[in-house]
């Protein structure tokens, strides 16, 4: 099975670089090889529009061709912060959720762990930060398996 697997950022990147020496389709093309592709740590960083659109036609080339895995702690109310564009974020969130499968674990993560136990905090700012933090570990983690038709 050929699998590619990337940070969502990362593919974005690499969209905007062929984009821009004028590979778009080749890079599109090597996509399109592989039966499954994985995009991992899906909204951790905002895109731009281009970065979106881009994106997008990734997804729209794998819709029903092949499968894609993404994973994020993000709900589905939160991705137009990722996408900027409501109509956008619908359409894409409208492909994800045909024939997929939805995973969704709740619980601790591993990396709670390896936190400290306690921490000095010098100030009620540090607090507030590390309680953010430590709700970051603690977020659910989402995981979506596309699976082609």
């Amino acid at each position: 099975m050929k699998v590619k697997f990337y940070r969502t950022a990362t593919l974005v990147n690499h969209l905007i670089e062929a984009k821009t020496e004028g590979k778009l389709n080749k890079f599109l093309k090597q996509i399109q090889k592989t039966e499954l592709l994985i995009c991992d740590e899906w909204g951790y960083i905002p895109l731009d529009r281009e970065g979106v659109q881009l994106l997008f036609q990734v997804i729209a080339k794998c819709y029903e061709k092949r499968s894609l895995i993404i994973t994020t702690n993000l709900e589905f109310s939160k991705w137009i912060n990722i996408f900027y564009d409501e109509r956008m974020t619908n359409v894409i969130i409208n492909r994800f959720i045909h024939h997929s499968y939805l995973l969704i674990f709740i619980g601790e993560n591993c990396r709670l762990n390896t936190l400290p136990l306690s921490i000095n905090v010098g100030n009620e700012d540090a607090g507030k930060k590390y309680g953010q933090m430590q709700n970051f570990y603690l977020a659910k983690h989402t995981l979506f398996l596309f699976k082609k038709s």
